[in-house]
């Protein structure tokens, strides 16, 4: 597992509770939030989701991660599953780590 999908498995996982093994990676965000949350997905869910990626201090550099939008979660927007959101961030792979001793 690359560093992205790590970090990105533990922001879902911080998002939602649930493990890679309780979700695919095309099953859709929606029905992942609707399994563990009783509130609406557009926007709560999508606002506590990208919390959860901008907490992760590996998001933190990574200009993909801070590019993401609710509008890229709703209709019309390319980022429907983990799969498609994993895509979106894969670039964050290339981004360099902050010096954590200054």
């Amino acid at each position: 597992m690359n560093q992205v999908a790590y970090h990105l498995t533990n922001a879902i996982y911080r998002w939602c509770g649930l493990q890679p093994g309780q979700y695919g990676p095309t099953l859709p965000l929606s029905n992942i939030w609707a399994t563990t949350s009783g509130s609406p997905y557009l926007w709560n869910g999508v606002n506590a989701l990208l919390t959860e990626i901008y907490n992760d201090p590996f998001f933190n550099n990574c200009p993909a991660a801070h590019n993401l939008t609710q509008t890229m979660f709703g209709a019309g927007g390319g980022i429907r599953t983990p799969q498609d959101l994993y895509l979106s961030l894969k670039s964050c792979e290339n981004t360099p780590m902050p010096n954590p001793f200054g």
